[in-house]
């Protein structure tokens, strides 16, 4: 990595000897003046946040890694199966090709193929009770003690062929609110309890005759399951906020950089360098990683240059800047930067009544706020660093902006 440079003679000596080369920079020494870099004040805002969710992007991160981890449960036997991952109308594993409304289904019924009834709820559930009672007749009862009753899951709320995503925004788009999902995962919100009896394991088979089937429930407790789903929530603030992509999509992330360095009497009375940067840069998630982010942008600076007269003076320096970001399990963004800069070049031209001298001109260089790592809380997008000693100031200000999907 280059680090910047600087140098600088006074300007005096441009108007006594017109064509002398500028000194060469030298790399500085470290200056205790850095420990005056303060933060400004973290700004708790929602600027430059979609509409469509009003999370910031940290707790975006944390709501879509708290949904995957309840992932293992949907995806268990006692649970998929019953959204969608078995067909009972079928005699073999595969799609039925007899009801386009039945999804297509990997495993066939493990009882045998059931018969058809055309008696369907308005939700699309088969009404097949009375065969299925035959032998799914211990279900957990309902939360007023009543019986619950074994019955196929409406259509649109099958698990076959989705990923995490698909099926994250699907209980979004079918839930009412939170408290309505922690219902459902409790015990169906008081309704026939199949999330009870999912956990008990036993597929609520009539014990004296199924009594020998081990019981096969998922990988965690049923409170740690719904533990996970108060954990998805309140990365969302306590509620179902935003889209049905909101807490369900992994956001990229987009910094939005503004850099200003201002250089006063260094080369003589009246002499001035001022410079700034603003630019955005996207940051894509580093390969399978869901928390880490890292993207480049290379720009020319110009620098403003004032010198006394009869001169005039043009600056400029290319710079690559890298930046990181990983959000930490609490929604935190940390961000990481670095600037390599090239030898900043220009000249100095001044004009006589006897006639017209130019020379090459090497400008300072600070960067002293161009490393480092600023940490974001979860409900911040902004962070500003300053830097001020006698006759030279330097502010960094980087934003975090919201990009919908990877």
């Amino acid at each position: 990595m280059t680090v910047l440079r600087r140098s600088r003679v006074p300007f005096t000596l441009v108007l006594v000897a017109i064509g002398a080369a500028f000194l060469r920079p030298s790399n500085p020494q470290p200056s205790s003046a850095l420990t005056s870099i303060l933060p400004s004040q973290t700004a708790h805002t929602t600027a430059a946040r979609g509409p469509s969710c009003p999370l910031p992007v940290g707790r975006q991160v944390k709501a879509v890694k708290a949904f995957l981890a309840m992932m293992p449960v949907f995806r268990h036997p006692r649970c998929f199966n019953c959204h969608g991952g078995v067909n009972p109308f079928i005699e073999k594993t595969g799609p039925d090709p007899a009801d386009d409304a039945t999804p297509a289904s990997t495993v066939a019924h493990g009882g045998g193929p059931i018969r058809r009834q055309n008696d369907r709820a308005p939700d699309g559930t088969v009404l097949i009770e009375s065969e299925c009672q035959d032998c799914h007749n211990n279900m957990a009862p309902k939360r007023n003690g009543s019986k619950s009753v074994w019955m196929t899951a409406p259509n649109f709320l099958s698990f076959v062929g989705k990923d995490s995503t698909a099926i994250c925004r699907q209980v979004k788009r079918r839930t009412h609110d939170a408290k309505h999902l922690i219902g459902h995962m409790t015990d169906d919100n008081g309704d026939n309890n199949f999330t009870k009896t999912a956990f008990n394991g036993d597929r609520g088979l009539d014990p004296d005759r199924y009594g020998h089937i081990r019981r096969e429930g998922p990988s965690i407790s049923h409170q740690a399951f719904i533990q996970l789903g108060q954990k998805w929530v309140t990365a969302m603030g306590g509620e179902l906020v935003g889209d049905e992509s909101c807490g369900c999509v992994m956001p990229g992330i987009k910094l939005e950089v503004y850099h200003t360095q201002l250089l006063e009497g260094s080369g003589g009375p009246g002499w001035r360098e001022f410079s700034e940067a603003k630019f955005e840069v996207r940051l894509p998630p580093v390969g399978d990683q869901l928390d880490a982010f890292a993207g480049e942008h290379s720009l020319t600076r110009q620098i403003q240059m004032t010198v006394p007269r009869p001169c005039t003076a043009t600056a400029a320096r290319d710079e690559m800047w890298e930046l990181q970001a990983r959000v930490d399990s609490a929604g935190a963004v940390r961000v990481k930067r670095s600037m390599a800069a090239d030898e900043p070049v220009g000249k100095v031209v001044c004009r006589y009544p006897q006639g017209t001298g130019e020379m090459e001109l090497f400008p300072s260089s600070e960067g002293v706020l161009s490393y480092g790592e600023l940490l974001f809380p979860p409900d911040s997008t902004s962070r500003t660093l300053r830097f001020e000693r006698e006759g030279y100031q330097e502010t960094l200000t980087i934003r975090v902006l919201e990009v919908p999907g990877r």
